[in-house]
């Protein structure tokens, strides 16, 4: 029976020069070097989005409103 797992990756890659493209995307490498260790594989990276409701308190008395992420779930699976 198959194992799998999700991790968290960075949704977006944020650089202020175009020769930090290089480490910026060595990032996802970093989390899949380090999530395969004990055989686990790489299946698929998957974009998500993620939202931090705002209470009821703070949209009604500050305006305050739900706040979004958008993330990659990388997925890895072990046989």
């Amino acid at each position: 029976m198959a194992q799998y797992k999700c991790v968290a990756g960075p949704g977006v890659l944020g650089i202020k020069k175009i020769d930090q493209l290089q480490d910026a995307i060595g990032s996802y490498g970093e989390i899949i070097t380090k999530e395969t260790v004990g055989g686990w594989v790489l299946d698929g990276i998957y974009p998500i989005q993620v939202t931090k409701k705002a209470g009821l308190l703070s949209k009604l008395v500050v305006g305050l409103s739900d706040d979004n992420y958008d993330l990659n779930m990388l997925v890895f699976k072990k046989d």
